[in-house]
């Protein structure tokens, strides 16, 4: 398996080539396949992973409503007992990635005892081709013409335990897990995108002819590509520094027992 550190360098040369491609491909790597690698269970693991591996599967990450997106404590899908056993999800997601292209969703839900009574916050493995799941629009973003969001319901969708991504009532572990590590890619993805503008307005600069030379000669071109260069040096330090934190806090709560042994970054530096 890539280390952290390989997949950002992936990503980054993915974005020099399409920014909605590399957004596409980290919405399949973070949020959508890893609470299922990292959280999941050993059943569930060995089902679904060989498929998303071979890109067979996709997967997508519900979280975000009308009403809150990080705001954990303001979600309003609910995931409620059945009579006939297991859960039966209800609420309404938007701007989901990856949407009707994936064949499993993470959907964060606030479970409720029989009493109707909140429990905690969790997370559910869904097929999208179950009975209760319904796609709405795509929902177009600006420039990133490449990949699909859209809107899901669920209405009354059924779930097993066995689909119980991490433990119940502690959702959060895997919903802050799958945000931190999404933001680390697309971080990785803008400087591959930034690496690519500087390269190529450098590489027209030094082409283009003017009347004292050529553009990149130009005292005020060279600055500006120079402090272009100096920032984007400086988010790529913080990038990598930030994968090194992940591995020393994730390495610690795996010592304090904290966390699932799972999501503890085995790399070398």
């Amino acid at each position: 398996a890539l280390r952290n550190r390989d997949l950002a360098r992936v990503l980054e040369q993915v974005a020099a080539v399409d920014l909605s491609v590399a957004t596409w491909v980290l919405i399949c790597l973070f949020p959508g396949i890893r609470p299922i690698a990292a959280f999941g269970s050993d059943a569930l693991r060995e089902e679904l992973l060989p498929g998303l591996a071979a890109g067979r599967l996709l997967a997508g990450y519900g979280q975000t409503e009308p009403g809150a997106g990080t705001h954990f404590s303001a979600l309003a899908t609910t995931a409620a007992p059945a009579s006939d056993g297991g859960l039966r999800i209800h609420g309404e997601k938007t701007w989901i990635g990856n949407a009707y292209w994936a064949g499993v969703l993470t959907v964060m839900a606030q479970e409720l005892d029989a009493a109707g009574k909140r429990k905690g916050l969790s997370a559910f493995c869904v097929r999208t081709d179950r009975p209760g799941v319904r796609f709405g629009p795509e929902l177009l973003s600006m420039g990133m013409r490449g990949v699909v969001q859209s809107e899901v319901a669920f209405d009354g969708v059924r779930v097993e335990e066995a689909d119980r991504i991490g433990v119940r009532a502690r959702g959060l572990e895997v919903g802050v897990d799958s945000m931190s590590f999404s933001r680390f890619a697309i971080a990785a993805t803008c400087i591959g995108s930034m690496k690519r503008c500087v390269q190529m307005a450098s590489r027209f600069a030094g082409r283009r002819p003017i009347a004292t030379g050529r553009v990149l000669e130009h005292p005020v071109v060279r600055l500006a590509l120079a402090e272009s260069l100096a920032e984007i040096t400086a988010a790529e330090s913080i990038l990598y520094r930030a994968r090194r934190e992940f591995r020393r806090l994730y390495d610690l709560a795996e010592r304090q027992d904290e966390q699932p042994a799972s999501l503890g970054e085995r790399e070398s530096e």
